[in-house]
């Protein structure tokens, strides 16, 4: 088994994938998330749509999620 990814490691991988995903308007945001042991860059997603991002970047997972829009949380009365 080989060493996990660290999340200084996944971090510079998120700022190459939010580069190459600037433009791409069916993406809502890109973030970290946890795979088994290892730290992973989540691209979240308005719809299923191809997406042009390579699997990993500098050995760093990149997992796509659909997630629809993004929307402010309102407040609820207790």
């Amino acid at each position: 088994m080989g060493m996990s990814t660290s999340i200084s490691k996944a971090r510079l991988a998120k700022a190459q994938v939010a580069k190459l995903v600037a433009d791409v308007e069916n993406v809502v945001g890109v973030g970290l998330t946890k795979c088994g042991e290892d730290y992973a860059v989540k691209v979240n997603m308005l719809a299923r749509k191809k997406l042009d991002v390579p699997a990993t970047v500098d050995g760093v997972a990149v997992v796509r999620e659909v997630v629809g829009a993004i929307r402010k949380r309102t407040k609820r009365s207790a």
